[in-house]
């Protein structure tokens, strides 16, 4: 389901080769611990698996910033910025 909803909202053909930055922020529906770069993991993965970024190595993406945006029961979610 988050690959299909992944390529309605991307306008690329073709898989980025390089980008300057990703920003993730992350909205979660509870107050559980979680730890930024395990659930950044997954978010990257489906970014490669659903074809946006060619690889998630250090040669395409080379500056990654991770941040929690809060707390969102109503609508917990992933913000992603591709510069």
């Amino acid at each position: 389901m988050a690959i299909e909803e992944l390529k309605l909202t991307c306008n690329s053909v073709k898989p980025l080769e390089t980008t300057q930055c990703i920003n993730l922020t992350f909205y979660t529906v509870d107050k559980r611990k979680r730890d930024l770069t395990n659930i950044a993991e997954s978010i990257m993965d489906l970014l490669v698996d659903g074809e946006v970024i060619e690889d998630d190595n250090v040669y395409i993406i080379s500056r990654m910033t991770l941040n929690f945006g809060g707390l969102d029961r109503e609508d917990p979610r992933c913000g992603i910025e591709i510069i």
